[in-house]
Formats: structure tokens, sequence, C-alpha cells
């Protein structure tokens, strides 16, 4: 049995339960004076105002961290505010301004002190002329005499200025009624209560210090906590904990918060699936998520803020890698399993997914949230979740992490070693290594790497209908995922949109943005400089890659420098002939910005070439100790043995028929 542990408290909250439970809000002593202006109260008041106009449910300002004092219900009851001060304040504001206007509405009543009606709701610790000041607004008396340049008072008197302005507006209009009524039961936000006996300033200071900013995956995380039931919303925030950290591997996030779980009857490919009867953790608290000390809580944040965090590195531990990075972030995984879990739900219609599937982008985490969280329901909400398990069981067991100290921080997929002496449990990693690895497990690196290097990176829509597919499907093979992979990404380089097209090959439906190869590759050999996308020559890198490594080798490569090879990212293209040589070779300039003449490279290989003659590029290219480009490499074997003035358009144009036939016959489209 563990010993039990203190919990944070997560909980959604609005005014009216402020006022339900009788809370006291306290600013302490260490905070900053209140520093919004005008025109940002003004702002949430427009907003909110326009939220409830827009028949919005809710809207949320953001979250909270707090400590709880007294005992809930009881005069002393409070909640210290120790991040989220500033957006208190300013609803304290507009309560006490809505008051003034409408002093027996519920509204009113959060500005007043519970069992004090004289007295206020928000207290500034050792700041009495402040309190003073608030205290005699509520009550109507004269307010004492005080610096306006006081940096405690400045931006309270505006701010209450702009809250008056626009609440008596807003009476004028006839609509102040339902505007408060939507402020005291709509307005919500995010409430994390930390541990008694948590050092709050030190929390205090290492929130500021680390810039942390709560992000929209923790709103998120509440709304659809709120909707599972009581008895079990723990195991699902549990779930929900072990998904989020992102540069951590998911059985390791897993054990931490499944402690109790019998871990050694477990392989990976058993986690698959979350099973309630054998991952579950003590209901006796329901509104309580597991513990965090000031350091998780920081990380938390990290994670989702999109930063990095990595596990400890020592001993056993560093050598089976276990400290990697995340290719995507934890709001980015979440839209990708909305994906996932939208199309499995047959409520839904094909024309509701393509309107929710435009809406999706991760800067905008809750907005692509709002069609699924409509009428959401405990099944929704818990199937989601466990949609969210699954999916990060299959990024983590087939999408490539970056390992921060190995091999030059290439791009790799960490595997179970296959030998049942090389491992201390059933579940272990290690990295693939340039010899003794599967040629499968490079194969599927090297081709993620291309989407990776070439996609947009705020979502890489490759990974919606790859980690859809497998998780539906029961897939263990590295082949057949390779296998999955080139299929997926052979259709969507042939894609015109490739959101909508990515969300077909999800669904299976249609294809309707996805256009014939034959048109798509012809298209493109026409092209010249700089119209060429950057992802048709990391795909002829990945071509060229693949059929040396399935063999025969071909005569063209050195085999130590091949094995080297990897494909990353870069985003210089070079003239392979110069675009201005200090001798011509009187090339056409079709020609000459043409595919055959082109490669992609680092900007500080291409520098280095720079407007060299072609005999001095491939000099300074053999030297090197591995390749640059396997398509540079397969130009300069050609023209190897050829004087200078016998080069020019024949031997560009011999070496794009040569590369478009490779492209071709990857694609099936000759034999």
């Amino acid at each position: 049995m563990n010993t039990p542990v203190s919990r944070v408290e997560t909980r959604v909250q609005k005014i009216s339960d402020m006022c339900a439970e009788n809370a006291l809000l306290e600013i302490p002593c260490y905070q900053r004076p209140y520093v919004w202006p005008a025109r940002d109260v003004e702002k949430i008041l427009q907003d909110i105002r326009q939220a409830m106009e827009r028949g919005q449910k809710q809207y949320f300002i953001g979250t909270l961290i707090t400590a709880s004092h007294g005992h809930k219900g009881g005069h002393h009851f409070g909640y210290e505010l120790i991040d989220g001060q500033q957006r208190m304040t300013t609803l304290f504001l507009i309560a006490l301004a809505y008051s003034a206007l409408e002093p027996d509405s519920a509204l009113a009543q959060f500005a007043r002190r519970p069992g004090d009606a004289s007295d206020i709701r928000l207290n500034f610790a050792i700041r009495e002329q402040v309190q003073d000041l608030l205290r005699s607004w509520l009550n109507g008396v004269l307010p004492p005499a005080l610096s306006i340049e006081d940096p405690y008072v400045k931006c309270l008197v505006t701010g209450l200025d702009a809250a008056s302005a626009f609440l008596t507006a807003q009476k004028e209009r006839g609509g102040l009624e339902a505007f408060g009524n939507y402020l005291f039961n709509c307005v919500q936000w995010v409430n994390n209560i930390v541990p008694p006996g948590t050092d709050l300033n030190q929390l205090f200071t290492a929130l500021n210090t680390n810039g942390v900013q709560l992000e929209a995956s923790d709103i998120l995380k509440a709304r659809l906590l709120e909707m599972v039931p009581a008895r079990q919303r723990m195991s699902y925030d549990a779930i929900w904990q072990a998904c989020e950290n992102m540069d951590v591997f998911f059985e390791d996030n897993l054990r931490q918060v499944f402690p109790d779980a019998d871990w050694q009857d477990y392989n990976y490919h058993a986690l698959k699936k979350y099973k309630a009867a054998k991952f579950k953790i003590d209901e006796s608290n329901p509104i309580s998520t597991p513990a965090l000390g000031i350091q998780d809580i920081l990380a938390i944040q990290a994670v989702q803020d999109g930063s990095t965090r990595l596990a400890p590195t020592t001993g056993q531990e560093a050598h089976n890698y276990r400290a990697v990075r995340s290719i995507i972030t934890f709001p980015e995984l979440l839209l990708h399993a909305l994906l996932i879990y939208i199309c499995e739900k047959p409520c839904k219609s094909d024309a509701t997914k393509a309107e929710d599937i435009l809406r999706i982008h991760p800067d905008r985490l809750n907005e692509s949230f709002d069609p699924f969280l409509k009428d959401l329901n405990a099944q929704d909400a818990q199937g989601f979740i466990e949609c969210l398990w699954t999916t990060r069981h299959q990024f983590d067991q087939w999408v490539m992490k970056r390992i921060p100290d190995a091999d030059n921080n290439l791009y790799c997929v960490p595997i179970t070693p296959e030998h049942e002496e090389d491992k201390k449990s059933k579940i272990s990693r290690t990295m693939p290594g340039r010899d003794g690895t599967p040629v499968g497990y490079t194969a599927l690196t090297q081709l993620q790497s291309v989407r990776y290097c070439t996609g947009e990176h705020a979502m890489q829509y490759w990974l919606t209908p790859f980690l859809g597919r497998l998780c539906k499907n029961d897939i263990e093979d590295v082949g057949q995922v390779t296998k999955l992979l080139k299929t997926i990404d052979n259709q969507l380089s042939c894609a015109q949109d490739q959101k909508k097209a990515s969300f077909d090959l999800l669904s299976g439906t249609h294809y309707s943005e996805i256009q014939e190869a034959e048109i798509v590759i012809t298209d493109m050999m026409k092209r010249q400089y700089p119209r060429i996308s950057h992802y048709w020559f990391q795909k002829l890198e990945y071509i060229l890659w693949n059929n040396a490594e399935r063999g025969p080798f071909p005569t063209y490569l050195e085999k130590d420098k091949f094995k080297a090879y990897r494909i990353t990212s870069k985003n210089s293209v070079e003239h392979i002939f110069p675009q201005n040589p200090t001798f011509s070779n009187d090339i056409h300039k079709d020609i000459l910005d043409g595919f055959g003449n082109l490669a992609l490279i680092n900007p500080s290989e291409n520098s280095t070439y720079s407007n060299r003659i072609i005999i001095e590029k491939k000099e300074m290219f053999l030297e090197k100790p591995k390749y640059d480009s396997l398509k540079l490499a397969h130009m300069f074997f050609t023209i190897r043995n050829k004087p200078y003035s016998d080069l020019g358009e024949k031997d560009i144009i011999q070496h794009k028929n040569e590369m478009e036939y490779f492209i071709r016959q990857y694609y099936g489209i000759i034999a």
C-alpha cells in the first residue's frame, strides 16, 4: 500500500459558487499591485457580453492557483490567490460597480464579505489603505485621502470607473439584469487548490521566475472532468496527467499516477487500452487530483505551454534513453485524439464532422473542442479520455522522438529489446542504433522525418490518420506500420488540402482532395525554383535511401557514409550548376532552375558551395565524412569522370529523368 499523500484539487467555479461557499478572497502580501488598465476591464466586459449574446453557456476567464483556509461554510473560509489575482480583482471591481446600480442583486453579494454586509469580500493583506478605499466604495461613503498615483490604488480607481461606465451604459440599453445574471452564473474559471503545507511564497516565486502561464488544456481538462462521475474522476484525471507530460515515456507516467497497478503483468502492447478494473486509484476524495509539488506544477505548466521537460537521465535509465523530447505538444496530441474520437462517434454526421475539423487548431484549443463539448455527457467525456490514452500509447510506440544526447540529436523510434534477457522488466526501451536494428524501424523514422521536416509544425496532419488507424487496428509488426505510413504519406503528397485530406484518410469516406500521383508528379517536374515544394526533395532522399537499404546497394554510394545518413531538417535549395558561375556553361534558365539541377541542403552548406563551379562542388562534397544529400551523391557520381568542358544541360536532364524514374517507381506508376 502507498502512503496517502496531499492532493491538488481541481475545480470549475463560478461567482455563484464563491457566494454559496461564503468564501473570502485573500490577496497575500507577496502579490504585486493590481495593474489592469481601464481598456482591459472594458475588453473583458465586452467579451463577456458578446459571449452572452451568442448564447454561450459559459465564458472561461482562465485558471487560478490558490490555497484554501478555514472550514468550508465557516465565517473564515477562503482562498489565498497565488496566481490569478488580476482576474479575480477585476471580477470583484465589476461586482462592486454592479452593486451601486443594483444593490439587492445576486451579483452584488460577490462584493460583500460573508456575514458582514458592510465589509468587502476581497482582502488585501497588510494593505489597510486599500481595504478602506474599497470598503468606502461598497458603502457609498467618502473615500479616505489617498494619492491617485499610489501603485496599489491607481488601477483600482480607473478599473472601477471603467466598469461603472460600461454597466451604466448596459442599464440604459435595458439589459443590465440579464448581464448580471450571466456574470453570476456563467463566467467560470479553473481553481487549482494546492495541498496544505505548501510553501506559497516559494510557489509564487517559482511561477513568476519561470514565466508560467496556465494554458487552455487546464480549462479543457476541468470541463471534461466535470462530466465524469465523482467516483471515477480521480482515475480519469490520472489518465490525463499520464498523457500530458510528452517528454517522458507514457509507461513511466502511468507508473507514477497508477502506482498500485501490478506492473509485472504488463508488456507495452497490453497497455493499449485503458482497463478500469486494473488501473484505478483511491476515490475517497472524488474532486481531488493526484499529488503535485511545486516542481510538478511548474513542469505540467511547461508542458502545456509547449516547452520541454526532460526526465532524469542517470544510471541505467540514461542508458535506456528514458529522457526524450516529443515532436508535438500536448495540445496538439489532444486535437489528434479529438479527430480520432469524433470520427468513431456514430452520432456525428459527416456534415458536422466537416464543420468541426475546420475549426481545429492548437492555438484555439477550447474553440476547437466547443462543438464536441456541446451537450457533452459522461459517456463521451470518459470515452474521449480513454481515446486519449490509446492515442498517446500508439504515439509513444510508433512515432519518433528526439533523443537529446544521442547521435547528434537525431530522431529515433525507441524500441523494446527483442530478447527477454535484455529486459529489466516487461516494459523497457532502447534506442535503435546504426548496427543490428531491424531496417523497419530506421525506415519508419526516415519516412516520418520527411513528413515532420516539411509539414506544418503546428499540427502535423499526417499523424491524424496514422494514429487513428493504429488505434483502431491491432498492429504490432513494424513492417506493417511502415507500410501504413507509406500509404498515408503517398496520398497526402497528392492532396490539395492537407487538413481535409488527413480526415478523409482517417475516416475512409472519400478522397476528394487527393489527386492522381501521375498528375502531381508530372506537374512537379515541370516546375522551376522556387515553386518546387521542399517536400519533394526530402521525399526523393527517402526513396534513394530506401532503394539502397533494400538493395542491391548502388555503386554511387559509399557504405560508411550511407550508414551514417539521416533525413534532417533542411531549408536551403542549392543550384548544382550555379546560377552565376565564374565560368559560364550556357545553360537555359528553365533547366538551371528545374528539379534536375536542385538539391535541398543546410544553409551553411549552401553558403560553402556558393557560386563555385560544379567540379569544385563535387570535390568538396566527396571530402566530407557524411552525405549532405543522396541526390547530390547521385549527380556527382554521374559526372565523376567528365571534364568540365563536357558538362552542361544534358547532364542535368539525364539526372532529372533518373530521379523522376525513381519517384514514379516508388509510387507504382511504372514497374
